[in-house]
């Protein structure tokens, strides 16, 4: 069932894209994150991004170069304006800011993208309603019809999304994905979040066989406080599709390992396709001051596939933005509520995360942000 690691193979840490850079500077992280998307509005960089991507047709990377430049122009107009605003207007801004970012994402994939009609719907919906309860009761739908949501789901995913009919999702359900205001979340809604951590993985190469596949470490005593078993933990990490079977036991840990291994070419392309691998499991990366953490999350929110990060966050600021849009007493009622902890730390934490999520996207880069002291 499981395969040991031996002498003269390799072991790589988890990453969601292979191609890795450290940033250092005295700068805020909004700003370095900013400073890396805008390089992007040069039309010439752009058309060679593209270029290294296999678009060859210098007229289809000109429009689309074109079109990026309008998109990260119009995000970053909107965050600086949502950053200055109130909590009572920015979720709004945000979202719109993402919006555009999720539409250079998918141009930079699919150039003409801009051209479909999927391109001019949000891809989700949410329906105000006249009672002001918690947010136990706030939901928001994933549409059947495709919109840029979407589109942005099979660029991360690398996986087709396809609904018979609207999804709905529990706005509860969804914070209880955010670890970075997983405090925040128990003491507003007094449960424990869904995000379970990982106390150590790899991407392994197996070079005598020229074979590679995942393995992931969890803490036995975390385990068993939140009553998580093996089994259900083997079925977690297999809602993607991508099977994993429990290996046993190593000092304190319990481990699991990828149930098929890939054959690959050359470590670069092994790591590539692991790495592939882990954004499509929806392994959480948070950083954690110059450690990256990464969690796994509990639940699947009901949609056919298991939900990334970037997509979590996405949608989180799409129901909050149609809140401040279309229900404005609703976010009165929830300022004066213990819910209102939650979503202002929420606003002021995880604006930052989904803003460095989208950089990775569009560059498949990992950027690891450090700040000397």
């Amino acid at each position: 069932m499981g395969r040991k690691y031996r002498a003269g193979d390799e072991a790589f840490g988890l990453k969601l894209f292979s191609d890795v850079q450290n940033i250092s500077g005295l700068s805020s992280p909004e700003t370095w994150i900013w400073n890396s998307i805008r390089q992007l509005r040069s039309m010439e960089f752009t058309s060679e991004l593209l270029r290294s991507r296999g678009i060859a047709p210098k007229s289809k990377r000109t429009a689309a170069s074109s079109a990026v430049r309008l998109y990260i122009d119009q995000a970053h107009e909107f965050y600086q304006i949502g950053a200055q605003a109130s909590d009572r207007s920015s979720p709004l801004l945000f979202y719109y800011s993402f919006l555009n970012l999720a539409k250079a994402v998918v141009e930079l994939d699919n150039p003409d993208f801009r051209s479909r009609s999927a391109s001019r719907s949000h891809g989700m919906s949410y329906r105000a309603t006249s009672a002001l309860g918690g947010l136990s009761l706030e939901k928001f739908s994933v549409s059947a019809r495709k919109g840029v949501w979407h589109e942005l789901a099979e660029v991360v995913c690398g996986a087709t999304f396809t609904l018979a009919a609207d999804h709905q999702v529990n706005v509860v359900d969804a914070f209880s994905l955010c670890p970075e205001v997983s405090a925040e979340f128990e003491r507003s809604i007094g449960r424990n979040s869904n995000v379970l951590p990982l106390s150590g993985g790899s991407i392994l190469l197996k070079k005598a066989t020229r074979r590679s596949w995942l393995e992931f470490q969890f803490n036995k005593g975390t385990m068993a406080y939140l009553g998580v078993t093996t089994t259900q933990l083997a079925s977690w990490l297999s809602q993607s599709g991508i099977d994993f079977d429990y290996f046993g036991t190593r000092e304190n840990d319990h481990v699991f390992q990828q149930r098929r291994t890939r054959v690959f070419g050359g470590n670069h392309l092994a790591l590539d396709r692991s790495c592939a691998d882990l954004r499509r499991i929806g392994l959480i990366p948070y950083q954690e001051g110059t450690d990256q953490a990464f969690y796994l999350s509990r639940v699947s929110l009901g949609l056919p596939h298991w939900t990334t990060y970037l997509l979590n966050l996405y949608m989180l600021f799409f129901w909050f933005g149609s809140v401040v849009r279309y229900d404005p007493a609703k976010v009165s009622h929830l300022e004066d509520s213990r819910e209102w902890l939650l979503l202002s730390g929420f606003l002021m934490e995880s604006r930052q995360i989904l803003l460095e999520q989208f950089e990775w996207h569009l560059f498949r880069k990992t950027t690891l942000l450090r700040h000397p002291r």
